[in-house]
């Protein structure tokens, strides 16, 4: 069976700088994206509820290996902090280089500075989003035309030998020489290889948990794809994968004999993508320079994904401002202070609600808080009221500047609740007023956190007057 890792995810904060950075330091080359990853197909294979994303990827020589940029509109990812670096997950990028020296003198010349730390052949290096790449010297790339390889992964784990047994017996890694250096509070300690590619996997003295509520999309290193020469080879490895207690999100997504797609989980939350992609193909999913047919094919079905949603994909003429916030509290209990309207002065620091009839296409009279002395008088029409789900209304001239400000309001699998808000503009005027229309985000995460704090402040009211009685 011939397979071999062929793809790592990210998500990052903005895709601009991130390419910038891994074309720049290590010479990869940014073949294609696509806004296509988005609706009830994409939730299914990557488990995220209301995902969106635009993705881009970037390849060296290799055949078939690509490194995958997600950045996600929706769920909103958050941040990667320092003291990640010993939580469970994977945790840091392996890169070798032709030369330390060499490669330390490009990082100076474009602003950036390595961590040294006590090991001779290594240094570390952060990426825009402070993912950890581990840098490890390999004389053997001297003279070839990508010196600077990304050639795996570092994982920490609270069970190394489980872990090893869940890739080894599920996904077919063999177990390797050791090729990088533990660390002094490392346990225990092991390296899988498959291809030219390797996970180094660590088990710190005290490993702590995932992050709270973590999700893929969240900034950091996503998962690695392992790749398969054929159809056959991929259904084989897939069920001997659940055999071996991994678990899928779905059923593999695409079309037999041409390209199949599944994520599978390890038993201890690791999220691995297997790919069956037929050569004909690499164009189309950036493992290769797209032509003018993967071109078109691309724009096809980012248009069918926007249609699904019901929804269009930014443009010109067409933009939306979106947030999100997590609520510890169900999502009646969010809608119930969300519609509290004649209360909107207590708590609210973006809205002031003036008139408003309930009715789908009633009118709203409100005003927004642009700062403490500051505000713009608007009027509109409910253009939806779907309790406990969504709200929204829509006002201003399609020939200039038209808006629909909307409320989402999506449960999680613990009963807490995600607040989505936002608002899709359209207009011919677009263009214009677009970087200052751009600058309000912040008007719309303040709300948020305001309601957030509300919700928190009503639940213990009503705590408080249960105990009473």
């Amino acid at each position: 069976m011939t397979t071999n890792i062929c793809q790592i995810a990210l998500s990052v904060r903005d895709t601009t700088a991130s390419l910038r950075f891994y074309q720049k330091l290590f010479g990869l080359k940014h073949v294609f994206g696509t806004l296509s990853f988005r609706g009830k197909q994409a939730e299914r294979i990557q488990g995220l509820a209301g995902v969106a994303s635009r993705v881009s990827w970037l390849i060296d020589d290799r055949e078939c290996f690509q490194l995958e940029l997600f950045e996600f509109e929706s769920p909103v990812s958050a941040p990667l902090s320092p003291e990640d670096d010993e939580r469970v997950g994977y945790r840091r990028i392996l890169a070798r280089v032709d030369s330390l020296e060499r490669f330390e003198a490009l990082a100076q010349s474009l602003g950036l500075s390595l961590e040294t730390r006590q090991v001779a052949n290594r240094r570390f290096i952060r990426d825009p989003d402070g993912i950890l790449i581990e840098l490890i010297e390999d004389r053997s790339l001297q003279g070839l035309p990508f010196p600077c390889k990304l050639t795996g992964l570092g994982l920490v784990v609270a069970d190394c030998a489980r872990s090893v047994e869940a890739f080894v017996e599920g996904l077919g890694f063999q177990c390797g020489d050791d090729r990088v250096e533990p660390d002094n509070d490392t346990v225990a300690h092991a390296c899988l290889v498959k291809g030219d590619m390797w996970l180094d996997i660590r088990q710190a003295a005290a490993p702590k948990p995932w992050p709270p509520r973590y999700r893929l999309s969240d900034i950091g290193i996503m998962n690695l794809a392992v790749g398969f020469d054929s159809q056959d080879e991929f259904t084989t490895l897939f069920e001997q994968a659940l055999v071996a207690g991994f678990v899928a999100n779905c059923k593999p997504a695409g079309q037999v004999g041409l390209v199949q797609c599944v994520y599978v989980n390890d038993p201890h939350g690791f999220s691995v993508e297997m790919l069956y992609c037929s050569p004909r193909l690499y164009a189309l999913l950036g493992f290769s320079k797209p032509n003018l047919k993967a071109r078109l094919l691309n724009h096809l079905r980012e248009k069918q994904a926007y249609k699904a949603l019901g929804t269009r994909r930014d443009s010109l003429f067409s933009r939306q401002i979106r947030t999100e916030i997590e609520i510890d509290a169900a999502p009646s209990a969010v809608w119930k202070c969300l519609v509290d309207f004649e209360h909107y002065a207590q708590w609210n620091p973006m809205l002031e609600i003036q008139r408003i009839d309930h009715r789908p296409g009633g009118q709203v009279h409100f005003a927004v808080k642009l700062s403490k002395e500051r505000k713009a008088s608007f009027q509109a029409r409910i253009s939806s009221d779907e309790a406990p789900h969504r709200f929204a209304w829509r006002g201003g001239n399609p020939f200039t500047v038209a808006g629909e400000h909307f409320f989402q309001l999506r449960e999680n699998a613990d009963g807490s609740t995600c607040f989505i808000h936002g608002e899709r503009f359209s207009g011919l005027l677009l263009p214009a007023l677009w970087q200052r229309l751009s600058q309000s985000k912040r008007l719309y995460q303040r709300m948020n956190e305001a309601l957030k704090r509300r919700v928190d402040t009503a639940h213990q009211e009503a705590t408080d007057e249960r105990l009473e009685r």
